[in-house]
């Protein structure tokens, strides 16, 4: 048989009276499946607010039934994917998915079956995004800003003056434009939330020798956070 259930052609064929399984015929949910238990909108709530709500969301909305192929109820124990970026997001979700696992296994108490593991079942609640689920981060950009400014002074060069006019006509529309379109042409760097670390990596590639010119003027860093919870950075100086 194939290593991966998913792909065993056999997996989901009815047992025979030596094995002891999951039943996917007799319960609700197909053993390693994924399935959609509600949709959202980004920048809203999700409604639930830990596992055990998540738990009792799928519960209510979707009533899953496990059972082994002896017709006894499987024991199940929830648990969140990627509970870190659950919890940083689920007062204002996200544009993603969010997931909880229910791990089964063996419900009976028979020492022989007892400890027997039939793998999990997903259960989804999708966010959609929508046109303000960006959200501007000015604190992060005018930290992006200082770090080149202090650089700049440190190697004995007049500081940049901040422009409103550059910030307003091109790089926060640009930053905007690429957190919807993935673009990549300009001076972008994603995953990153500290103003200090993108102005460090600008310092650090092709365009040091520009910002650390003397005849540069004026600049502005632009940095929008996507629904999905990703940083995008943009630059433009004169």
């Amino acid at each position: 048989a194939n290593d991966d259930p998913e792909l065993d052609p056999d997996f989901h064929k009815p047992a025979g009276n030596d094995e002891y399984m999951y039943d996917d015929n007799a319960s609700s949910v197909k053993l390693y499946s994924e399935n959609v238990v509600g949709t959202g909108k980004a920048g809203e709530a999700l409604p639930f607010q830990n596992v055990d709500e998540f738990k009792d969301y799928v519960i209510k909305n979707f009533a899953p039934k496990f059972l082994d192929n002896a017709g006894w109820d499987c024991n199940v124990t929830w648990e969140i994917e990627d509970v870190d970026n659950f919890n940083a997001s689920k007062g204002s979700a996200w544009a993603r998915d969010y997931v909880i696992t229910a791990n089964l296994k063996s419900g009976v108490d028979d020492k022989k079956y007892s400890d027997v593991e039939f793998g999990y079942v997903k259960f989804v609640y999708h966010v959609e995004p929508t046109e303000n689920s960006d959200y501007v981060e000015v604190d992060s950009a005018k930290a992006a800003f200082n770090e080149i400014n202090a650089q700049r002074t440190a190697a004995g060069l007049p500081a940049l003056t901040w422009s409103d006019d550059l910030y307003n006509s091109t790089t926060l529309p640009h930053a905007k434009d690429i957190s919807h379109t993935y673009n990549s042409d300009g001076i972008v760097y994603r995953r990153e939330s500290d103003g200090s670390v993108v102005a460090n990596k600008w310092l650090s590639s092709g365009i040091r020798e520009l910002l650390m010119s003397p005849d540069a003027t004026q600049a502005a860093v632009a940095c929008v956070v996507a629904g999905d919870g990703t940083y995008y950075w943009t630059l433009n100086y004169q």
